[in-house]
């Protein structure tokens, strides 16, 4: 017998960030006036790759927990799953496996953390995404955040050079690299690298592209969330 679906299952799911190609290229990782696990400065070289515009975003994960890939996030005391009017907010409360789950799902995967700085710096080594200029108005942070994250894509005048948005602010977003000094890709430290700062973040040295964050992989909480790469 024919039976009727709902409109919400008959509706497709939510697509993917889109890609932006990252040219590859050859530029100096971590930055010799900040803490020191940004040191020591590195020339690394990252081939070609592409990496999502914006970060992943509530809707865009539901989708994966509905397919039975994914499971369900944290929710409560700020993380975004669950919350009316939310969807286009970054999905948060993730931690590295089910970041790693979703990439998966869409067929990309994490990336590293050499990948992610090259996209938020370019190859003229920029301070932030954009440049210069202090992240007032250019991010997701503790100054304008409101105590919550931001719809992704909000602030077009973050863009880094290579139209990638959100790199900085809204929420630390997992990669795929261990914690390792840099220059050092085979070390055997359990945790693993966040890179961006989030809607927390007041100090503007957590906004800059070349702040780093390490973490046990379970870490679950409200200021830590994704963007895939292909």
């Amino acid at each position: 017998a024919w039976t009727s679906l709902r409109a919400e299952d008959q509706a497709p799911a939510p697509a993917p960030a889109r890609l932006v190609p990252i040219a590859g290229g050859t530029f100096s990782l971590g930055s010799a006036d900040g803490p020191d696990n940004e040191r020591p400065v590195t020339r690394t070289t990252v081939a070609s790759f592409q990496l999502d515009d914006v970060e992943t975003t509530v809707s865009a994960y539901r989708a994966c927990v509905q397919a039975g890939r994914c499971t369900e996030p944290g929710s409560g005391a700020a993380c975004n799953w669950g919350v009316e009017g939310r969807d286009q907010h970054p999905i948060n409360c993730v931690d590295w496996s089910q970041a790693a789950a979703y990439c998966a799902w869409v067929k990309r995967r994490l990336p590293t953390e050499q990948e992610w700085e090259y996209a938020a710096r370019g190859a003229d080594g920029r301070k932030y995404p954009w440049g210069k200029d202090a992240p007032d108005t250019r991010a997701c942070h503790g100054g304008n955040s409101e105590g919550g994250t931001c719809a992704v894509g909000s602030f077009r005048a973050g863009a880094s050079a290579f139209g990638v948005l959100d790199m900085v602010g809204n929420v630390w977003e997992w990669t795929a690299s261990a914690a390792c000094p840099h220059g050092d890709l085979a070390c055997d430290s359990p945790n693993k690298v966040l890179r961006g700062g989030s809607f927390l973040d007041k100090d503007r040295q957590f906004l800059r592209a070349t702040s780093r964050l390490s973490r046990p992989p379970t870490t679950r909480v409200n200021n830590f969330g994704l963007r895939c790469a292909k």
